[in-house]
């Protein structure tokens, strides 16, 4: 059973539907893959938000709130559809590596300097943190690695939507190189997304969004 057959109500579920539609119109026009993406984590936090409003789970984060959304809204099938997929692949051991722009900014980073060898591992620690897991996943398969994977990827994608929210402006001006790591970064995401969009309410592609 996935996760739109037990709502109480569509709520948010039509601004969802929405921002789904301006991530395809985004998409097929040949619009930057950021906006893609950006559309299409404002659908998964709408979802988010009526989910949350009849789960009876003690408040959470956002990311955990995120991690738990999927461990629960994920039937058997989901899952298996989900771990042994070329998105989820493509996401897991994309280079390089996604760097947390937060945890640059806290160390100092500045947009017209090259990146320490240090910070780039520090700030790719969710990321390193998502391939373990992964390989973990392949090679024993059992239940606690299937759901350590999912949390792994769900924080790794709050760390992409948390580096496109900010933009490439820094204090020091615009920073390019973050724009085109961000671009390349969401050639990756994008599909993952839309994957995880599709899992989660029966192929919204087919069913839900008007004239796809």
């Amino acid at each position: 059973m996935n996760l739109i057959t037990r709502l109480k109500s569509l709520g948010h579920i039509t601004e969802a539907v929405t921002h789904f539609n301006q991530a395809i119109d985004s998409l097929e026009a040949g619009r930057s893959m950021v906006d893609v993406s950006r559309s299409l984590f404002d659908a998964l936090n709408k979802i988010q938000t009526e989910w949350l409003s009849y789960e009876s789970s003690p408040k959470m984060g956002e990311v955990k709130t995120f991690q738990t959304m999927i461990l629960k809204g994920f039937g058997l099938e989901g899952y298996i559809n989900f771990l042994q997929s070329t998105e989820i692949r493509n996401f897991v051991f994309f280079k390089p590596q996604i760097m947390n722009h937060d945890t640059l900014r806290r160390d100092g980073y500045r947009p017209d300097q090259e990146i320490e060898p240090q910070l780039v591992k520090k700030a790719s620690g969710e990321h390193h943190k998502v391939v373990n897991s992964y390989n973990a996943y392949l090679s024993q398969q059992n239940d606690e690695e299937k759901e350590r994977v999912i949390k792994r990827v769900a924080e790794l994608l709050y760390v992409v939507r948390s580096n496109i929210a900010h933009g490439e402006k820094t204090p020091y001006g615009p920073d390019l190189k973050k724009k085109e790591r961000d671009e390349e970064v969401c050639k990756v995401v994008v599909p993952l997304q839309r994957l995880l969009l599709n899992l989660l309410f029966d192929y919204p592609e087919r069913k839900l969004v008007g004239g796809k």
